[in-house]
């Protein structure tokens, strides 16, 4: 037996927060232009899976390329209360 998804959490009731200019901009800088993805008609694609039939568009996407601008992107993440979904 299957049970039916729920409705998706809110991350603000986690005192999580959607990332702002600031934080592109940060990303940005750690990452370098092209490793960070804010274009809505591309960052539709990095909100599916093959799990379930559900759709959320990202409000940012990351291509971290080491281990260390992974640990980057975490720490600034943490720092900012913001969600982190990997892939």
């Amino acid at each position: 037996m299957t049970a039916a998804p729920g409705p998706p959490l809110d991350p603000s009731a986690l005192g999580l927060r959607a990332p702002g200019p600031a934080d592109v901009a940060a990303l940005r800088e750690l990452l370098g232009e092209e490793a960070v993805i804010t274009a809505a008609d591309r960052l539709d694609g990095y909100g599916r899976d093959e799990t379930e039939n559900l759709g959320f568009a990202p409000d940012v996407v990351v291509l971290p390329a080491t281990t260390a601008q992974v640990a980057a992107v975490l720490r600034l993440a943490s720092a900012g209360r913001l969600p982190v979904v990997p892939r």
